[in-house]
C-alpha cells in the first residue's frame, strides 16, 4: 500500500520590523510635533541676532547680488533686525517666518513686509517662488533639519540661494542644552545635508559671536558657522 506525502507549503513571512512611509502613524507624529511646539518660547531681544544681522549685512551681503525686487524670506525673524535692514535699503518683497506671535506683531506692519506664524519646515509659498532665504540662528531649532532643507529646496528657484548661520557644537553657551535647540550641527554634517538636499556650498566661514547667559549674566565668545549655498538640483515633491 502506497502512502502519499502531503505537500507542505512554506510560508513566506514578511519582515515585521520594517516601517515604510505608508505605515507612519500621522497621529503619533502630530503628538510629537505638539510636544516640540510646547517647548517653544519667545527669545525676545538678542545681542547675538542683532550682531549677526549687522555683521552679516556688512561683511557678506555686499558680495551677494540681491535685487530690490527679489523675493527674500527671513526665517526666524526675531525682533526684526534683518528685516529692518532690508526695509531701510528699499527691498520690495520681504517675507518673514516666525513661530512667535509677538515677533509677528512686531514686524507685520513694516513697509514691503509680509509675515507668517509658520513652521520653517512647512513654508506658505508656491514651488520655485522664492529667490533668497536667510536662516540665521534658527536651523538648530528644527527637529528635522534635513526635511527643513528639502522645504527650502521646494520653494527656491533653481539658482536661488540660502544663507545659513548656526552655532557650532561644544561652545561655552552649551547650545545643545538650550530648550528649543534640537540640531546643533557641525560643519561637515550641515554641508552634507545641504548637498543631499540639492544645494552646493559656495563658501563656509566661522565667525566669533558675543553671547550672554541670561541667567548668570556671564558673557562669552561663541563660534558661529555661516554658509552660503546655491540650489543646483531642484527636487520635485509631487
Amino acid at each position: 500500500m502506497k502512502t502519499s506525502k502531503a505537500t507542505v507549503k512554506k510560508e513566506t513571512r514578511q519582515p515585521q520590523n520594517i516601517i515604510t512611509p505608508k505605515k507612519l502613524n500621522a497621529i503619533k507624529f502630530q503628538t510629537y510635533y505638539e510636544q516640540v511646539v510646547s517647548d517653544h518660547y519667545n527669545e525676545g531681544s538678542s545681542v547675538v541676532r542683532q550682531h549677526l544681522a549687522q555683521y552679516g549685512w556688512t561683511e557678506y551681503f555686499k558680495d551677494i547680488k540681491l535685487k530690490k525686487t527679489d523675493k527674500i524670506v527671513d526665517i526666524g525673524t526675531g525682533p526684526g533686525y534683518f528685516i529692518d535692514i532690508l526695509v531701510n535699503n528699499k527691498f520690495k518683497n520681504i517675507y518673514g517666518i516666525t513661530y512667535s506671535e509677538k515677533e509677528f506683531e512686531d514686524n507685520k506692519d513694516k513697509p514691503g513686509v509680509t509675515m507668517w506664524c509658520q513652521d520653517m519646515s512647512d513654508l506658505p509659498f508656491e514651488d520655485r517662488e522664492i529667490d533668497f532665504i536667510r536662516a540665521s540662528d534658527v536651523l538648530q531649532c528644527s527637529v528635522m533639519p534635513y526635511i527643513t532643507l528639502l522645504e527650502f529646496n521646494r520653494v527656491l528657484k533653481k539658482g536661488g540661494q540660502v544663507f545659513i548661520e548656526v552655532p557650532l557644537p561644544h561652545q561655552p553657551l552649551k547650545h545643545e542644552y538650550i530648550r528649543n535647540r534640537y540640531s546643533v550641527l557641525g560643519q561637515a554634517q550641515l554641508e552634507a545635508l545641504l548637498f543631499r538636499s540639492g544645494f552646493d556650498v559656495e563658501w563656509a566661514k566661522i565667525t566669533t559671536v558675543p553671547v550672554k547667559n541670561n541667567e548668570s549674566n556671564e558673557e562669552f565668545n561663541d563660534q558661529s558657522l555661516t554658509i552660503l549655498a546655491t540650489l543646483k538640483r531642484p527636487i520635485d515633491i509631487k
